[in-house]
């Protein structure tokens, strides 16, 4: 979120012309001048709390930003009681990831000048990327009192309601953000996931839309100016071009629409991830595969692979569940039944621990192997590593010899999904293996974290959208050893057979 930055008015004196000068570059956004100029005054006055000021500025604004921090030291070591310095040196650190410093700066701020709606705002950002989402709450309520008309305040304190499972009150804020700026995309956007994790469907989708308009961090829109069918219009006798989107468990999800839109007539040009080709290739006989980012062919309407729960007005009752709707492909089915060994005692579990790391919020969705080790104690379980990708090196963490990796032979989504087949559960945090898994039908337990993804919705143990999941939650955040705690007396239980 763009923080407001404090560019004050020189000080007065023998440089004042001078560093007026600069002042007018500055907001001209002419740095190359503003710091040629600014350094000429640091020669002739090293002392210069404006000087330094400026042209922490124009470090800040072409991205020096470590440069920056340290023409803000220098000045708050001359005049520290400085609130505005001490404001915008926070702004550097939190924009390097230095939450803690952030906070630091904004605390001695708001100790200087407790009536600054927007350093309470900034403050609770800190707060917020700190994890502290009670006390970056508090931050946001003091921010709004004093400046009732800040609409990103409003959006961000319902993001720390959602953190903390008060997602009924973060729509009001979210709705106090949108009616302070219609358009304010992100308000919109965060509105749809507290509605849709209270199972508000059919007020959420409608809201969930917007994550096309998000600026920077929008999604991709549509690729063509074909119209998106919102299930307002015919498709029969139409070719419709489905749009996988976000993540691949996302795509996986909402896969199990596409079949009813072939049930409405309309023929079907099907993107894919190229990772879920393979495993999409039995569509093949009802609809036309398109790796993504190849040619498109013609086609008259489109859709958002996210966008069909709208488009259906898919509510809690009516979720397509026909599970499964995915299938190993037989070969690779028998091949992966061979390198298993399907004698034997024992459950045959796999193990998945991180999700994709681009996602924002895998630091505290992912598990990771290391709170998973009491689970591979458990009597009559037979472990098989499912992890592929970077985090797949944790399995040195593990006891030689306690999991099987076979993130060798896995190449893709196919070879996952013959893989599970084998198996008789499979356990994970929050990833595309929990998707796939419950869109084969096989029985999946799925460590969540505290305020969970919308999809799990909130105090659930069981998913609307895979019957054969079995969710397992943090009590608080952060609080993976309870969740695991949990699992692990249900899986002494299974492998007794009980």
């Amino acid at each position: 979120m763009a923080k407001k930055r404090e560019i004050r008015r020189p000080e007065r004196g023998a440089q004042r012309a001078a560093l007026e000068r600069a002042l007018q570059y500055v907001q001209a956004r002419a740095w190359v001048s503003a710091e040629g100029l600014l350094e000429l005054l640091l020669e002739e006055d090293p002392a210069s709390v404006d000087a330094l000021h400026l042209l922490g500025e124009v470090c800040f604004a072409q991205g020096r930003l470590d440069e920056a921090v340290r023409l803000y030291d220098r000045a708050l070591a001359i005049r520290p009681g400085d609130a505005a310095l001490h404001y915008n040196r926070g702004n550097i650190q939190h924009a390097l990831g230095r939450y803690e410093d952030a906070l630091r700066s904004f605390d001695a701020t708001v100790a200087r000048a407790p009536d600054s709606a927007v350093s309470h705002y900034n403050r609770g950002n800190a707060l917020r990327a700190l994890g502290r989402d009670a006390d970056a709450l508090a931050a946001y309520d003091r921010a709004i009192a004093l400046d009732a008309a800040n609409a990103d305040a409003h959006l961000n304190r319902g993001n720390a309601l959602r953190a903390l499972e008060r997602d009924a009150e973060a729509v009001l804020s979210y709705d106090q953000a949108i009616a302070l700026r219609p358009d304010h995309a992100d308000a919109h956007w965060n509105r749809a996931w507290a509605l849709l994790a209270l199972g508000e469907y059919l007020r959420g989708w409608p809201e969930h839309e917007w994550r096309f308009r998000r600026g920077a961090a929008a999604l991709p829109p549509p690729v063509s100016d074909a119209p998106v069918w919102r299930g307002d219009s015919d498709p029969s006798g139409k070719r419709v071009l489905v749009l996988s989107e976000q993540g691949a468990g996302d795509t996986i999800q909402f896969l199990r629409f596409v079949p009813l839109l072939t049930e409405r007539g309309a023929t079907i040009l099907l993107e894919l991830p190229h990772a879920l080709r393979r495993l999409c290739a039995p569509f093949s006989e009802w609809a036309v595969l398109i790796d993504r980012d190849a040619p498109i062919p013609p086609h008259e309407l489109q859709i958002p692979m996210a966008s069909f729960p709208l488009a259906f007005r898919t509510t809690l009752e009516s979720v397509p569940a026909r599970i499964p709707y995915l299938a190993p492909d037989p070969r690779l089915a028998r091949e992966w039944a061979d390198r298993i060994g399907l004698e034997g005692a024992g459950l045959r579990v796999g193990l998945a621990w991180a999700g994709n790391p681009v996602q924002g919020s895998e630091p505290r969705r992912g598990v990771g192997l290391a709170a998973c080790m009491p689970l591979l104690d458990v009597p009559g379980v037979r472990w098989f590593s499912l992890q592929v990708g970077p985090r797949a090196a944790d399995l040195a963490q593990a006891p030689p010899g306690r999991i099987i990796d076979l993130a060798d032979a896995i190449t893709d989504y196919a070879d996952t999904a013959a893989a599970i087949a084998q198996l008789d559960l499979v356990i994970s945090s929050d990833t595309s293996v929990v998707h796939l898994a419950g869109a084969l039908g096989k029985p999946v337990w799925v460590l969540l974290m505290f305020a969970a993804d919308w999809r799990w919705l909130r105090g659930r143990s069981d998913s609307p959208w895979y019957p054969s999941a079995r969710l397992f939650r943090q009590p608080r955040a952060g609080d993976w050893d309870s969740a695991v705690r949990d699992l692990r007396r249900a899986l002494i239980a299974a492998a007794k057979g009980g």
